[in-house]
């Protein structure tokens, strides 16, 4: 028979190299195993690349992320890939399917967003399933604390560029950082953010911090 072949899931790979357990000859020695021809696989996620992580986290030296052939960024989805992925999951599950559960108006609130489309498809599944009345406020703050998340794991320099995009303005200076933000999701090709919203999210943060985009920031 084959020999097994062993697949390791890392998720939020940065949470690891912060740990102090998991230095430069941890990785080194999980380099090692694929180097001597061990059948093991990693399946890693992290929200910044995974070169620039080894990086920040001196433990570049073990260079594992050099084992790595495929690097899959997950951004928007098109609206194709977002209908079977609110669709096909409700018409398999719900005990009564029907077409208004994969149609909910709530949906606008995820954009192509795919982990925000899966987080109000699992409110609405529920709602459906189970026959209660979805609570609109609840989701709302469900998403906002996510959305809060999102925000704070943007360097300095991308969160100065979505203040500006939320008020309107794009500058060609910003253009690396815009398809930057575009790549990971968090706005789409036409510079604006992945929801509505989100928007009014950001624009929340702009009447408050006004003092963030200056005269000077628009030079």
């Amino acid at each position: 028979p084959d020999p097994i072949k062993i697949i390791l899931i890392i998720d939020d790979f940065e949470i690891i190299t912060e740990n102090s357990s998991f230095d430069d000859n941890f990785f080194s020695k999980l380099r090692s195993l694929v180097d001597d021809g061990l059948k093991i696989g990693y399946f890693v996620s992290s929200r910044t690349p995974l070169k620039d992580i080894c990086q920040q986290q001196r433990i570049e030296s073990s260079k594992f992320w050099g084992i790595f052939d495929r690097n899959i960024v997950l951004g928007l989805l098109i609206n194709e890939e977002k209908n079977a992925l609110v669709k096909e999951p409700m018409r398999l599950s719900l005990t009564n399917f029907k077409d208004e559960a994969a149609n909910h108006k709530y949906l606008v609130w995820a954009g192509n967003h795919p982990f925000y489309i899966q987080m109000v498809q699992s409110v609405c599944w529920n709602s459906y399933e189970h026959e209660f009345f979805l609570d609109e406020n609840q989701l709302r703050i469900n998403i906002e604390s996510h959305i809060n998340d999102l925000w704070l794991h943007r360097s300095s320099e991308e969160c100065d560029v979505l203040y500006l995009l939320a008020a309107g303005i794009t500058r060609k200076r910003d253009s690396a950082v815009i398809r930057r933000l575009q790549r990971r999701g968090i706005v789409t090709k036409e510079n604006v953010f992945f929801s509505p919203l989100v928007n009014s999210i950001m624009e929340h943060y702009i009447k408050h911090e006004k003092n963030r985009i200056n005269s000077d920031s628009l030079i």
